[in-house]
């Protein structure tokens, strides 16, 4: 089947004059609900962070390159300032950054839990203090291949296995999941699933770029040839991705046949 793939990623600004994070409110003009359109795809404001989301492509190279043109164009619009996707996906800003009340806002649309099936609690205000942190979302258009929500959340447990297991080893970044990133996070859409339990690490390189692209490709050959995720396997997956487990991470990488670049 052609498999076609679109993101929304994450990313933290920082000042070069202070080398403090600076919030991205006022600075881009997108929201959720009217994003600041551009060709190929769009920029908003998300709490304090700038976000990128990239359209749909049918191929690797245009995903990729979609991805890097969208990339390039926040980066000219917050030019000022300098963009960390490759530094971190989280950290701490300071409390002036964050007085705007959509500093506060986490959490828009309930994300799903794949394994549960129930909605994920987002982040409390009251308790998230200063932290903040970056997703790299993927979309994948499922519209021929099933809209039953069982089977979505089937096609997401492959996902934790062959993307998420293996980010344990490539993400450096081990706040987020304070906040974000469990195993087996993603909302369902008209035309399939967003996936969201990785950060923004994965566009740091062309060949991280790619090796995602990859993965989602391996996983649907994986759902497309019956493979389907065991409670055994499950409960290894969700501990090695909720717990940053990076020695049962190898053990599932090994026994799976897993990329990690």
């Amino acid at each position: 089947m052609s498999l076609k793939l679109g993101t929304d990623i994450e990313v933290l600004l920082l000042s070069s004059k202070t080398g403090d994070f600076v919030s991205s409110i006022g600075l881009i003009g997108g929201s959720k609900e009217e994003p600041f359109l551009v060709d190929g795809g769009n920029l908003q404001e998300d709490n304090v962070l700038a976000e990128f989301a990239v359209d749909p492509s049918d191929s690797k190279e245009g995903w990729r390159e979609g991805i890097e043109k969208v990339y390039g164009l926040l980066q000219h619009k917050v030019k000022e300032y300098d963009l960390t996707t490759i530094v971190k996906a989280s950290a701490h800003y300071p409390k002036k950054e964050l007085e705007h009340p959509m500093a506060l806002v986490f959490g828009c649309t309930p994300d799903l839990n794949a394994y549960t099936m129930d909605n994920n609690i987002p982040p409390d205000p009251e308790t998230v203090g200063t932290l903040r942190s970056c997703g790299g979302h993927i979309h994948v258009s499922l519209e021929d291949v099933t809209q039953d929500e069982n089977e979505k959340a089937s096609f997401i447990r492959i996902l934790d296995l062959v993307l998420g297991v293996p980010s344990v080893l490539m993400d450096a970044d081990v706040e987020r999941r304070k906040l974000y990133g469990k195993a087996g996070a993603y909302r369902s859409k008209e035309y399939g699933v967003e996936y969201r339990t990785l950060s923004n690490f994965w566009i740091q390189s062309r060949d991280h770029i790619d090796w995602a692209y990859d993965q989602v490709e391996a996983a649907m050959d994986r759902y497309l040839g019956g493979f389907r995720i065991t409670r055994d396997i499950g409960d290894k997956v969700i501990e090695c991705i909720n717990e940053g487990n990076r020695e049962l991470a190898n053990e599932l990488v090994e026994l799976h046949g897993l990329e990690v670049v």
